[in-house]
């Protein structure tokens, strides 16, 4: 039993230091573009992170319900101009994972806009990416 205290401990410390890696990391998230870093402070409950992988990118996003209520999350995330859509209900305490894949051959500039809206907030939080494309 006490060795699982010691695992658990030292897990729990390890997620703690990516989670502010994470979030104090200038350019979050971005494949050569740089995210903006006022957003991931307004809104420390939302990790947004894209990575590159092959002949895609994957933009995963992770929301969690910290807040007293249950709310409708709303994820938009706009590659060139192409927007995709999903909808997420999270209640008290419980978490979200969305995961998007850019194929690299439908990108052009390369240019990648994530907003996140709850329906329980004023303003949505916007992050900005620019992927590194061949030209």
């Amino acid at each position: 039993m006490n060795k699982h205290r010691i695992i658990f401990a030292a897990s729990l410390i390890i997620f703690v230091g990516l989670v502010l890696a994470t979030a104090l990391r200038p350019g979050s998230g971005s494949i050569g573009g740089a995210g903006d870093d006022r957003a991931s402070v307004a809104a420390p409950t939302q990790l947004v992170d894209i990575m590159e992988a092959g002949d895609k990118w994957v933009l995963s996003v992770r929301l969690d319900n910290t807040d007293a209520d249950s709310y409708l999350s709303l994820i938009e995330i706009d590659v060139d101009g192409a927007m995709t859509r999903d909808e997420a209900i999270l209640r008290k305490g419980n978490s979200y994972s969305y995961v998007h894949h850019i194929y690299k051959k439908d990108v052009e500039a390369g240019n990648v806009k994530v907003r996140i809206t709850k329906s329980n907030s004023e303003s949505p939080v916007e992050l900005a990416y620019k992927l590194k494309t061949g030209s």
